[in-house]
């Protein structure tokens, strides 16, 4: 059984990358992306399912591009 997150965050496995082991992320200011996951966090108890964490790199907050909004 696989449980359908709406968070994700850097530590736990709450991404599914069902679109080609990518997956759809949305943000806050309404943009979408298309995106694979973290290296290595692919869950190896469903390796079939591709659930797994988005880049850290991609969750932080950009304070510059914050700024000048």
């Amino acid at each position: 059984m696989i449980e359908e997150f709406y968070y994700v965050n850097s530590r736990e496995k709450t991404a599914h990358f069902r679109h080609s082991e990518k997956g759809y992320v949305v943000f806050g200011d309404g943009s979408v992306s298309l995106n694979g996951f973290a290296e290595g966090s692919i869950d190896n108890r469903m390796p079939n399912q591709s659930i797994g964490r988005l880049p850290s790199a991609m969750l932080e907050v950009n304070r510059a591009t914050e700024a000048d909004n």
